[in-house]
C-alpha cells in the first residue's frame, strides 16, 4: 500500500473556477407581465367566453368557479380547452 500524502484541500473543478456572468438587458416584449396584469387580461377573456356559454355547460361552471376565486391556474386550463 501506497501512502499518499494529502494537502489541505482538493483543487476547485472547473465548474467551482468559473465565474458568474452579468445578466444582459432584457427585451421589454420579451419580460413576463405582473401577477396583477396577467390575471385581469385572463378574468377579462373568461368573461366574454362564459356569456357566450350555455348556462348548463359544465366548463363554464368551473370557469365561473375560478372567476370567483381568480384561480389562475383553472383559468388557464379552462382558457386553454375553450380555444
Amino acid at each position: 500500500m501506497s501512502s499518499a500524502k494529502k494537502t489541505g484541500a482538493p483543487s476547485p473543478s472547473p465548474d467551482e473556477q468559473s465565474a458568474v456572468r452579468a445578466r444582459r438587458a432584457s427585451n421589454p416584449e420579451l419580460t413576463p407581465l405582473p401577477r396583477a396584469v396577467r390575471i385581469e387580461q385572463k378574468l377579462a377573456l373568461a368573461r366574454s367566453l362564459l356569456a357566450e356559454l350555455p348556462a348548463d355547460d359544465a366548463r363554464g361552471q368551473l370557469l365561473h368557479i375560478a372567476l370567483l376565486r381568480r384561480d389562475e391556474v383553472l383559468l388557464d386550463g379552462i382558457l386553454a380547452s375553450l380555444k
